[in-house]
Formats: C-alpha cells, sequence, structure tokens
C-alpha cells in the first residue's frame, strides 16, 4: 500500500463529515477514520483520528481525538459527534489560526 493511497482512502472516508472534519476549514484536504465502542453495560467510547492539510500549503496536521460519553446509547448522537468537531476548531485555536 503507498501513501497516496492511504490519502485516497481516508478523504473518501464519509462517517466522519460531522466530527473532527466539520472543525476544519472546508478548503483543507482531510482524510480520517472513525470509530465507536458499544460494549453492553458500559458507556459508549468514540474516537476519531484526521489528517488534514491546509489549503494554503503549510505543514501536515494529525488530530486524534478519543473520549467516552455518559451512558450507553443506541447510536451517536449529535451532542457526541460535537465533541469532536469542537476538538479540532480548539486545536486550530491553539495553533493560532
Amino acid at each position: 500500500m503507498s501513501q497516496p493511497q492511504l490519502r485516497t482512502w481516508l478523504e473518501a472516508t464519509t462517517t466522519g463529515k460531522r466530527r473532527l472534519k466539520a472543525g476544519l476549514p472546508e478548503t483543507w484536504r482531510v482524510g480520517n477514520k472513525t470509530g465507536p465502542a458499544y460494549v453492553e453495560g458500559m458507556a459508549n467510547k468514540y474516537n476519531d483520528v484526521a489528517v488534514a492539510l491546509p489549503d494554503a500549503g503549510g505543514e501536515l496536521l494529525i488530530i486524534a481525538a478519543y473520549f467516552e460519553v455518559d451512558g450507553a446509547y443506541p447510536r451517536i448522537r449529535p451532542e457526541d459527534e460535537d465533541v469532536l468537531r469542537q476538538v479540532a476548531a480548539s486545536t486550530l485555536d491553539w495553533l493560532g489560526g
């Protein structure tokens, strides 16, 4: 497998549109890999890893976010996805832009 192929697969991922990708500028090239964990009797766990390249060039940015919600739910809720969006937005703020 080559890096270009992996990047193509990550950028084609559609499951994370409301997660880390949502907190980054739309003009950036962003690929990601999402994942939930639903285990009976345990709180849901969510993760997302994004690889982003600014539209004006610059350094490649990799963001990984993992968190556990307050209970077990049958599917990811909008407020859970928003936590991941906020992580990406906060990362950009922390980097100064």
